[in-house]
């Protein structure tokens, strides 16, 4: 992937998750369009511990493959 800006879109549901880059940066995400993705696939959610922010980390990456956990409250959670 070269190195650049890209916007982060998701689609979750319970069994996967879609996650795209989007060659478009919108600073509301209100733009999107699907012809601007540059990246789609989909991802197996799993329990992670609530985070009072949402928290992006990189893990076990390599050269070819890399872990993006989106660590967050779930929307499940009380407030």
């Amino acid at each position: 992937m070269p190195a650049g800006s890209y916007g982060l879109y998701t689609i979750p549901n319970a069994a996967s998750w879609t996650i795209i880059l989007s060659k478009v940066v919108s600073p509301n995400g209100l733009m999107y369009k699907q012809t601007d993705d540059f990246l789609r696939f989909e991802a197996k959610p799993k329990v992670a511990p609530a985070r009072e922010r949402m928290t992006f980390l990189f893990s076990d990456f390599g050269d070819n493959a890399g872990t993006l956990d989106l660590e967050w409250r779930s929307c499940a959670s009380p407030s």
